[in-house]
């Protein structure tokens, strides 16, 4: 019988990066604001400007699909092998190469912070998501790892 760990990591790395992707990754920080905070909070609330952003808002519909298809190759690869008796390897590849894409995508938000970075301050949800990636891949290295050890023996 195959191990199921490495289709557990992916699953729950996939579910863990869309939790995290709703949290706050970003906020400004209204106390570098000239004025004081309560004239700052004040502008803010009557221009409906946000004071924080989740990974799903200020980087724009490319970034918000690559996201996406990182969890849902994620989750889809992790419950496909948890449910199949006989895995694919491509599969276990697709999972490792989505959270390795996710891995970059989220460093390249976290590297590209968005503008003024001056007020902006990354929350650890942010970090969060490069570890859950993270757990893409190492789910996937290792399950693909298993998959073609038994092919070849």
């Amino acid at each position: 019988m195959p191990s199921r760990l490495g289709p557990l990591l992916v699953l729950i790395g996939g579910l863990g990066l869309f939790v995290v992707s709703l949290r706050t990754w970003y906020a400004v920080d209204l106390a570098k604001l000239p004025g004081g905070v309560r004239v700052a909070e004040q502008v803010a609330h009557m221009q409906h400007f946000a004071s924080t952003a989740n990974g799903w808002e200020p980087w724009g519909l490319l970034s918000d699909v690559i996201l996406f298809l990182v969890i849902a190759i994620a989750v889809a690869a992790g419950v496909a092998g948890l449910t199949t008796r006989r895995a694919d390897p491509r599969v276990a590849f697709a999972a490792a190469l989505a959270g390795l894409v996710g891995i970059v995508l989220n460093a390249l938000h976290l590297i590209d912070e968005p503008q003024p970075s001056a007020l902006v301050t990354v929350r650890p949800s942010a970090w969060l998501s490069v570890a859950a990636c993270g757990l893409i891949v190492l789910g996937g290295g290792r399950w693909f790892d298993r998959l073609s050890a038994a092919l070849r023996g």
